[in-house]
């Protein structure tokens, strides 16, 4: 009996599917769709493939990958199963943090070296609610009275996966390979993905990988102990944010009623 796919929205499965040896086509493809320079993307070289066995049940630990480009520009992508609060300040930190070690790693001797990078952040939830929704969302540092006049260097994506499961327009699916990943990401068993007219190289070789993966008893073992590790930070995260609501919901019932009744007290003296 065939097992089922694991979840590419994992994050441990999500490095898994994107940082083997044979993965660099997938990366470099997946990177195209989102990144769509002028220039498309040729290779990809993974800096940081190793999964940590520490990290695997680490609640509070989202594994990034880290790859340079060949025009050596850095890129981070972080797959979010769940919001885990200050996305935006986060991704702002990430590139931040990556762009300014790029002296400390010897690859820039000047800040004239200094290469633009790019921090993506995959996300299976809506970040932009107070926009129209939609699939890719781009920050670049601009002037204020002549946005035409950009620094380049700084790049941040937002994909909210959760645009796709609306949309079934197939002709824009088919135009906008991003989407197509999108959906992947979310239901990679969809039979539809893999029609004639929809079939994508890259995205079928995805595809085979997760299957690959899918299969080997000690890489589902990892996905299950990560899923069960993010799960347990997820519940205990909403816990204690509902511990903190009760108890600022009965600190201003105490507060309310020893107002009133000070407020009575002294009405009483008054008359």
């Amino acid at each position: 009996m065939d097992l089922p796919l694991l979840d590419p929205k994992i994050d441990i499965v999500f490095k898994m599917l994107l940082t083997d040896d044979d993965s660099e086509s997938i990366l470099v493809a997946l990177l195209n769709a989102i990144i769509q320079s002028s220039q498309p993307i040729i290779r990809a070289k993974v800096l940081n493939p190793q999964l940590p066995k520490r990290f695997i049940d680490d609640k509070g630990t989202i594994l990034d990958i880290l790859a340079e480009l060949d025009t050596g520009e850095q890129v981070n992508i972080e797959m979010q199963m769940a919001n885990q609060g200050e996305t935006r300040s986060r991704a702002l930190y990430h590139w931040a943090r990556i762009y300014g070690s790029q002296l400390k790693r010897g690859k820039a001797n000047s800040y004239r070296d200094l290469k633009p990078v790019h921090s993506i952040f995959i996300l299976n939830y809506l970040e932009f609610k107070e926009l129209d929704p939609r699939l890719h969302h781009t920050f670049h540092i601009a002037h204020a009275d002549h946005p035409h006049l950009v620094l380049p260097d700084l790049r941040l994506h937002f994909i909210e996966l959760d645009f796709v499961m609306k949309l079934n327009n197939m002709e824009f699916l088919k135009k906008m390979k991003l989407a197509l990943w999108a959906k992947f990401l979310l239901n990679p068993a969809d039979t539809s993905l893999w029609e004639e007219d929809m079939a994508d190289a890259e995205l079928r070789k995805a595809r085979e990988k997760l299957e690959k993966i899918s299969a080997s008893a000690e890489k589902r073992e990892i996905a299950r102990m990560r899923e069960k590790a993010a799960l347990d930070w997820n519940s205990s995260h909403e816990y204690w944010k509902e511990q903190g609501r009760q108890e600022g919901f009965e600190h201003g019932r105490d507060a309310g009623r020893q107002e009133g009744f000070e407020h009575g007290r002294d009405a009483g003296r008054q008359e």
